[in-house]
């Protein structure tokens, strides 16, 4: 696959909520919530207080990017800016690198999506950007696919964010946060191969969270 679109996904919560949902739920995680691609992944750190967790296969630029995350939340107080730069990059440095994915069905990022879009998110990647992932379980791909080497270009913004489903809505969903994060990123990859290089992540708050709820 050498092209993916422009925009993958534009407000997440506008996605059919409940159709294929449950099919979605089982196909993309396990019975503990976790996604499949991470289940028999060796675990390598996990973050207290919060649900991240760091697994052998992540890049090297991921871990680095990890680990300034654990920084930041172990801190008395957190910077909510640096938090969402933080993790606009990990989402673009596992969502955009194909090549330690298994199968098209290891959709990277998910750990970041907002919790009542992920399994359509999982569903549309693994229909769209991760549709010609080849499978790789028994380590014979020959596909060249990309790798997220490093970010040109960052800045964060804050704006308020106002948003509420529609009420035939399967799921409802409404979301009022006066301080959501909005990160523009740019990044480049060790071959170019033609795929997305930028993209518009907006976040928003979740419990103690940033979570993502678009990516234009």
């Amino acid at each position: 696959m050498k092209k993916v679109l422009k925009v993958l996904l534009v407000i997440l919560v506008l996605l059919g909520l409940g159709f294929g949902g449950y099919y979605g739920y089982k196909h993309f995680f396990n019975k503990e919530g976790k996604s499949v691609s991470t289940k028999e992944a060796k675990k390598l750190d996990s973050i207290k207080g919060f649900n991240y967790t760091l697994y052998d296969k992540s890049t090297d630029l991921y871990k680095d990017l990890y680990y300034e995350l654990k920084e930041v939340l172990e801190r008395e107080t957190i910077d909510y800016q640096k938090y969402a730069e933080l993790i606009a990059k990990m989402f673009v440095a596992d969502f955009y690198n194909l090549d330690n994915k298994v199968t098209n069905h290891d959709v990277g990022g998910l750990d970041f999506i907002y919790s009542k879009n992920k399994q359509n998110f999982a569903l549309k990647a693994s229909d769209t950007l991760y549709k010609y992932v080849e499978n790789n379980v028994y380590g014979e791909r020959k596909q060249t696919l990309p790798v997220v080497d490093s970010f040109v270009n960052v800045t964060v913004t804050k704006e308020r964010f106002n948003y509420s489903s529609s009420k035939d809505a399967d799921i409802k969903v409404s979301i009022n946060d006066p301080e959501s994060y909005v990160v523009k990123i740019s990044w480049k990859y060790k071959n170019n191969l033609k795929y997305q290089t930028s993209a518009t992540i907006r976040l928003v708050h979740e419990d103690k969270y940033l979570s993502i709820i678009s990516v234009e």
